[in-house]
């Protein structure tokens, strides 16, 4: 019998080189040509934003029932601070009342799920939450990141933004809220997002050394709206928005 492994992997180095040199090195990622421009526009979500300003999302996951929303919410009044809430929909029909106030008290909210929805599924779930906030919704994230671009592009069409993270503060661990306010300071750059969660056990204790944390090092805490802006972009090949 005959050996076909060096000709299989010589075929192979040779169609991998030949894709190289005609689309770029990135040869299994998605992107699209943004219309008038050279610039490319990966379907990933958003993870960071392009800013020379000193500016950074403070951004939630809540999913599990019992968690520590009252506390948070508390702690982000006392500081004036304001985040972007992303929301299971069994988590919002448990909390219809902590919803509304996250709304009421200028938070952005979004869809919290996995990585593979339909167009469908979001409308319907894009509808309940409204009806419950009170409030329009814009921002989709799924829980794991791990995101399909068929999921991305149906948030989209459901007028959703679908948004990562690219600074976790590891507020799961349950190492106390040193160690969450140290994971963030060291790891913080200029339009980041930040990931907490509301089930994390010091993630509230925290929040307060965070804010004094970031203001002595100049930097000051948007919506993920204002740091976003309202202007036209693209999306890069790590998830970075390019403001145009």
């Amino acid at each position: 019998m005959k050996n076909h492994a060096p000709g299989v992997f010589l075929f192979g180095l040779v169609t991998m080189v030949s894709m190289t040199l005609l689309y770029g090195a990135d040869v299994g990622k998605s992107w699209i040509e943004v219309s008038g421009s050279t610039a490319k526009e990966y379907e990933v979500p958003i993870r960071a934003v392009q800013t020379e300003e000193p500016k950074t999302a403070l951004t939630f996951n809540a999913s599990w029932p019992e968690d520590g929303i009252r506390e948070i919410l508390d702690a982000l009044n006392s500081g004036g601070m304001k985040a972007a809430f992303f929301v299971a929909e069994e988590w919002a029909e448990s909390h219809p009342e902590e919803l509304r106030e996250m709304a009421e008290s200028g938070h952005e909210l979004g869809i919290l799920g996995d990585g593979q929805k339909t167009k469908e599924e979001l409308t319907e779930e894009k509808e309940r939450l409204e009806e419950l906030a009170g409030k329009e919704i814009g921002l989709y994230r799924s829980e794991e990141e791990i995101c399909s671009r068929e999921t991305i592009r149906a948030a989209g069409d459901c007028g959703l933004r679908t948004v990562g993270w690219s600074l976790d503060s590891l507020d799961w661990k349950e190492y106390g809220a040193d160690a969450i306010i140290r994971q963030i300071s060291e790891n913080l750059e200029s339009g980041s997002i930040i990931l907490c969660r509301t089930d994390g056990g010091h993630t509230a204790e925290a929040l307060a050394g965070m804010d004094k944390m970031l203001a002595a090092r100049g930097f000051e805490t948007v919506t993920l709206s204002g740091l976003l802006g309202g202007g036209e972009g693209y999306i890069d090949r790590d998830g970075t928005w390019i403001p145009a």
